[in-house]
This record gives C-alpha cells, sequence and structure tokens, in this order.
C-alpha cells in the first residue's frame, strides 16, 4: 500500500536501524503520490509532495502559507473524513486551482476525480470517499514570483493564518526582498483587512 517511510511512522523505524548501524535496502513498490500525480494530467514537471498535512494550529497554517507560495503542482495525503475541508482549505488559500481526488489507487475501487477545488469540495461535502486518498493540485498560473508579486504574496500568506512576522520571513525567503520592507507591507494589509 505504498512506502512505509513517507509519511508513515515506518521512517522512525529507518532512522533507529541507521543509527544502530543495521542495512536499509529500499524495495520499489508503488507510490500513490506518483501515481496520483501521473494520472492526474496537472503535473507536467516538478511538484511538491506535502504528505499528510498537520492537523490544525500554527504548523498547517504555515505549511499552507509555504505551499501557497511555492506555484509548484502540490500532492498530498488526506484522510477520507477530511478530504472536503481540505479541498475546500485549499480553494481558499490556493485559488480555486485545477485538482484531482485519487483513492484506492492500484486496487479493485480506483477512482480519480478531476475538477476544480471548490467543486471537489462540494461533491465530498455530503459523501466522503472511502480508503486511501491522495489530493493533486495543479500549478499556480504565475509560476516564478516577482517583487512585483510582492503584495500578492504576502496577502496569500496573511489569508493562510500567518501574522506579519511569519508573513514577511516567509515572502523574503520567495521574493529576496528586504524582510523589513515586508512587514511594513503585511501590517498594512492586515489594517485595512481589519477597516473593511
Amino acid at each position: 500500500a505504498g512506502s512505509p517511510g513517507v509519511s508513515d511512522p515506518g521512517f522512525d523505524l529507518v532512522v533507529a536501524a541507521v543509527a544502530a548501524g543495521f542495512p536499509v535496502f529500499p524495495v520499489p513498490g508503488p507510490s500513490a503520490p506518483v501515481a496520483a500525480a501521473t494520472a492526474s494530467g496537472l503535473v507536467p514537471g516538478p511538484f511538491v509532495f506535502l504528505g499528510f498535512l498537520p492537523r490544525s494550529g500554527p504548523e498547517r497554517r504555515a505549511a499552507l502559507g509555504r505551499a501557497a507560495t511555492s506555484g509548484f503542482p502540490l500532492v498530498l495525503f488526506e484522510a477520507p473524513g477530511r478530504v472536503s475541508a481540505t479541498l475546500a482549505e485549499l480553494a481558499r488559500v490556493l485559488g480555486d486551482r485545477p485538482a484531482a481526488v485519487a483513492r484506492e489507487l492500484t486496487k479493485l475501487h480506483e477512482d480519480i476525480r478531476r475538477g476544480h477545488l471548490s467543486e471537489l469540495a462540494v461533491a465530498y461535502d455530503n459523501a466522503a470517499p472511502r480508503g486511501e486518498v491522495v489530493l493533486v493540485v495543479g500549478a499556480a498560473e504565475q509560476a516564478a514570483p516577482a517583487e512585483d508579486d510582492a503584495p500578492a504574496i504576502v496577502a496569500g500568506l496573511l489569508r493562510a493564518g500567518m501574522g506579519p512576522s511569519q508573513a514577511a520571513k516567509e515572502a523574503a525567503a520567495i521574493t529576496g526582498m528586504p524582510r523589513a520592507e515586508l512587514y511594513a507591507l503585511a501590517r498594512g494589509l492586515r489594517e485595512e483587512a481589519a477597516q473593511r
């Protein structure tokens, strides 16, 4: 059902075996992220694999904020009961990108449903999928960020739930612009939003 070292407690076993001096050998087998990316028709080249997103809190907001600014297609795992909510959240943070929900890949009940994030969220709202699920999200329309994109990047990070300081730090890493300048921009955007 996939590789036990990817988004799985098997990682801890591999680390312990290596630390104890035991050899670790991979055995090629099915890879749900690669299978989903291939079959989705949304991944022409590099993609970002997110594994399972943190369930909530600042870690989840930070992961979504970073994903929003990458521009690359995204591939992630999700529990069946949380698929609709995650798709809706991705649509809010990333924009309504094309996506695919891949279920039970390489198994008897394999199913791949394609559409935009918002429509897939509605489709799974009352009928959660069953089995193992991989979500694939297409690339952002504009790939490489430039300084002109800074307001949009900072606004997206703020929408993802980051505070001005964290948003400025992430935006600085993406754009190469000074963090202080981006912090001032983030505070200004936050104040504008509060006045609405």
